[in-house]
Order: C-alpha cells, then structure tokens, then sequence
C-alpha cells in the first residue's frame, strides 16, 4: 500500500471516529463533517495505447518490431474510485475541505496496463454557502503508467517505457454576482521515466483562466484556457546518444529535443431534463482540444520527429447521469479522441494519429 493510499484510509478512520456522516460531534473542535463516496465502473476502449492505424496493422499481421505484448489492441478496463472528504472549522469563519481521490484501473486481458492515480485536494474559503472566493491546492500522481514498448539506443534493444507523473496546482476562484464563477490556474508537471527511458523526461508549467455560468436547475456552461510550456528536460543528459542514430524500423519517434508550446481549451454544458418525476437527470457534453507546437532547434536532418511537427488533440465526451436514489448515481457516457499531426516527414503523422472511442457505465454510492 502506497504513503498517499494509507494516509487516505487514516483520513476515513479519524472521521469515523470523531463524528457521524454528515453531522458533527459535540466534542468535535475543529471537523465539521465528513463523507465518503464509492464508484464502480466499467469502460470498453477500442484502443488501449493509442495505437496508430499502421501500428494496428502491424499488430494484427504479426510484424517483426512489434514488442508490446498485447493480448488485443482493445480492451475492458474496471475502474474503483474511493473518495473521502473532510471539512474543517478555521478561525475567522473559514473553512478547509479536503478531499482525496484514490483511482485504481484494471484491464481484463492486457494486465501490465493496470495503473492507480491519486488526487489530494485541499479548498480554503470562507464559511457562507454564498462565498466570494475559494483557493484550491491539488496535488496529482500516477505512481506508474505503461506507454509501450520502445527501442533503447543505449542497449540497443526494446524496453518497456514506463512513466510517473506529478502535478502541483493552485487555482483561487471568485464569485461575480450570482451566477458568474471566475478561475486562475497556475501548474507545474513532472513527467520522470523509467532508466531506460529518462531522455524522454519532462517539466511542465501552465497558466490559464476559466469561467462558470450557473443557472440553478436551467443548465450551466463553463470554459478554460491554458497555456502549456514544456520543458524536454531529459534529452540534454550527458552521455546520451546523437539524435541521427538509427533504431532497426527507422520509426524511432520520441529521441530528440521534444520541448513544445500548446494551447489548451477546454469546454463544458450541462442541464437537467424531466424524463421522470421521480429521477433527476443531468446530460451534458464536455469537449478539449490542444494546439501542439515542438520548439525544437535542432534541424530536420537531427530531429525528424519534432522540427516542423504540429499536434491537434481533440476529445468529446457526451454523458448522462441519472440520481437512482438519494445516494445512488448511475452515469453512461461516450469519449471520442483523436490526434492529427502535422510534419515534414511523411512517416511520422503515420506513427503519430491515433484514434481512441470509450463506452463507460458507472455507479456511484454517497455514504453520507
């Protein structure tokens, strides 16, 4: 069990034994109330690495060089969630509420995909339910996720590449008039790899605004922009190999200088619908798209997959989430992802263009 993991489960514990779910105790100085949610879900993805269309054929025609040992290229992925809250009673009537979200993801036939992720989040703002600020600090980890197998120039031979990412965020919001939620972002990255791999890692900061329209019970939109920088902190190790070395398919993609600017927007509308009296159900759409530029200085003859080269990333996602009952959520959803790339050379777009479709179900219980 990881640090971050027993710490969660000793939030839990220490809530359960200071006060009820949803009340507090009367010997309870500084928690207010707690609550713990469970969700249970399922998601069948079509592409579970992101795959190319070329690197689809290869799999399924048994190429040489193909090292990833995939059962199938798709696949059915369970997902837990646990998520406790705390809130706590501040001096000067504030409040902080913590919450820490514990994901564990399982493939049913590729099992070295399987990865967990954990999320602490921590907000501060005054104690009135009609506050005008709120400061959120999030921490974000994923102790290890698989990319896939990649060709080691050092060995000269394929290697699993793995990675573990870090994000640190703060985010102030303000309230403008009733309806009307105003976001800051600032963020920092780190995306370190496995020994095999380390040219590959990177540091990454981000700026961005977002806004919130809420209309209770009509619908409510949001919008956010960010502006990513990267860092391609990794290729410039000393000792490393020069950029033409040749991998044995020449479709070596990641070695180089991958440093790159991107724009990022994202969008969000939802709305309640009457179907049934006795349901309420929420639909909504979310949609990001992401404007890559690789800021490499290197020429076209040293770093053929980054110089010139121009990633467009967009994902949809329409949802519907119905309350069964008080406690019990029942959500359907759909993502459509897609990369398209830009380059001079002509192999990489055929490398680099994937296409992602998930269909995910998911119940959620509140234990408050």
């Amino acid at each position: 069990m990881t640090r971050t993991l027993r710490v969660g489960f000793l939030i839990i514990l220490i809530a359960c034994g200071m006060t009820g779910p949803g009340q507090a105790s009367a010997r309870s100085i500084f928690l207010s109330d707690w609550s713990l949610s469970a969700q249970l879900g399922g998601r069948y993805v079509d592409n579970a690495i992101r795959l190319s269309e070329a690197d689809i054929d290869r799999f399924q025609d048994g190429a040489e060089g193909f090292e990833t040992p995939l059962d199938t290229y798709d696949d059915w992925k369970s997902e837990l969630i646990v998520r406790p809250r705390v809130r706590l009673r501040l001096p000067r009537q504030h409040c902080l509420i913590g919450v820490y979200s514990f994901k564990a993801a399982e493939y049913t036939r590729n099992r070295f995909l399987n990865y967990q992720t954990h999320t602490l989040n921590l907000y501060l703002r005054p104690v009135s339910s009609r506050y005008r600020w709120l400061v959120n600090f999030r921490v974000f980890t994923i102790p290890s996720y698989f990319l896939r197998h990649h060709y080691d120039r050092d060995t000269r031979a394929y290697h699993a590449a793995r990675f573990q990412d870090w994000q640190y965020r703060i985010a102030p919001r303000f309230r403008l008039g009733r309806s009307l939620l105003i976001e800051l972002l600032g963020e920092f990255e780190t995306t370190y790899y496995n020994s095999k791999f380390t040219e590959y890692d990177s540091e990454m900061f981000s700026l961005g605004v977002g806004a919130e329209y809420r209309r209770f019970h009509e619908f409510t939109f949001a919008f956010d922009y960010r502006r990513n920088r990267s860092d391609n902190v990794g290729h410039r190790q000393i000792g490393s190999l020069e950029w033409g070395a040749e991998d044995p398919l020449g479709e070596d993609t990641e070695y180089g200088d991958a440093t790159f600017d991107e724009d990022e927007f994202g969008a969000t509308v939802s709305r309640p619908v009457d179907l049934f009296a006795a349901i309420p159900i929420d639909i909504s759409v979310q949609g990001r798209l992401r404007w890559r530029v690789y800021t490499t200085d290197n020429s076209l003859d040293e770093d053929p997959f980054h110089r010139g080269r121009l990633d467009k990333r967009w994902e949809i996602t329409p949802s519907v989430t119905a309350g069964l009952t008080r406690r019990v959520d029942l959500a359907l959803g759909y993502t459509h992802e897609e990369r398209r790339t830009t380059s001079d050379v002509a192999r990489v777009k055929d490398i680099k263009n994937f296409r992602v479709r998930e269909l995910y179900i998911a119940l959620e219980y509140d234990f408050r």
